[in-house]
């Protein structure tokens, strides 16, 4: 049996008796109420900003596609109607502006700022792992398959690995070559960047023919074709 006493005041002590068992489960629920407590606000705080940069990551490549869609509506327009005007040199080069700013301006910027975002996300995917599974094994880099002898043990401890995973798929692919074989996906940032060089060296070609026939004195436009003069003889 323990004596407490709990002063109220300068002049009003109170004393009750604990006994032993007693202390034994305040102490307890003391030592165990507190990280738990600790350790949801934190999940809750990770799964805010990890439900935030999801979002944004998703946002990013919706607004770079969705100005490459503007930007090739507007290059299919140039061509459309600038090839009644213009000679085809320079109408192939003015099409091919809209997308090269596109690749330039938008597309790699975005792209790179997404990895950032991505690495962030495998951050707070390692810190909710940290307090949901703080004994969790090492894992391999890449998890088990499901398949007919797989069972819900094999994934009860697998904690919350999807953009890790991805960042692991991305390292696995560094170079350009490889990943266009047979045996590997191309990654879509290879697809554009093949595909702007592409772009940029066909709009430095019709550049440089459109210059040497400004330069020559040559007209840049389509000349009309003469008016057909109908005569009508009485």
């Amino acid at each position: 049996m323990l004596i407490v006493k709990r002063r109220l005041s300068d002049m009003e002590v109170e004393t009750f008796e604990i006994s032993e068992e007693q202390l034994k489960q305040y102490k307890t629920v003391s030592a165990s109420s507190g990280p738990i407590s600790f350790n949801k606000e934190a999940i809750d705080v990770y799964k805010m900003e990890y439900e935030t940069c999801a979002r944004r990551y998703n946002d990013l490549y919706t607004a770079a596609w969705t100005n490459f869609s503007y930007m090739a509506l507007f290059a299919g327009g140039i061509l459309t109607f600038g090839g009644s005007r213009f000679i085809v040199p320079l109408t192939v080069f003015l099409a091919c502006l809209p997308l090269l700013f596109w690749w330039v301006a938008t597309f790699e910027p975005l792209n790179k700022y997404g990895d950032q975002v991505q690495k962030d996300l495998g951050n707070i995917e390692r810190a909710i792992d940290a307090h949901c599974f703080p004994t969790k094994p090492v894992l391999a880099e890449t998890p088990k398959p499901p398949g007919p002898t797989a069972v819900p043990s094999d994934y009860a401890n697998k904690g919350l690995t999807h953009y890790r995973d991805f960042a692991k798929r991305e390292s696995r692919q560094s170079s350009v070559p490889r990943e266009l074989t047979q045996s590997s996906v191309p990654r879509v940032r290879s697809v554009v960047r093949i595909a702007g060089c592409i772009m940029l060296v066909t709009a430095i070609y019709f550049g440089a023919k459109t210059a040497h026939l400004y330069l020559s004195g040559q007209s840049l436009t389509v000349a009309e074709p003469p008016a057909m003069v109908l005569e009508i003889k009485h």
